[in-house]
């Protein structure tokens, strides 16, 4: 098992379903694909660069537990559109 980085919003308050629930769908929907949501998920975490777009799979190939991050992460959803 492993600990992701928090994700709070802009103002940092922690999301969570009962305030500021964001779902895949609504981010593919509005435009987003597939690999800018794993870029984003994996630079969050600190296993890519900001922007990076990425496959599952090719996330999978480099990652490494040494490298995720401690500190929270904020979701500001205008860079994946």
């Amino acid at each position: 098992y492993v600990h992701v980085p928090l994700v709070v919003a802009g103002h940092g308050r922690r999301l969570a379903k009962r305030y500021g629930s964001v779902t895949l769908a609504e981010h593919l929907e509005g435009g987003a694909n597939v690999e800018q949501l794993v870029g984003w998920m994996a630079s969050s975490a600190g296993l890519a660069e900001p922007g990076t777009r990425l496959s599952p799979g090719a996330l999978l190939d480099d990652f490494d537990p040494a490298r995720l991050l401690r500190e929270p992460a904020v979701f500001e959803p205008d860079p994946l559109r």
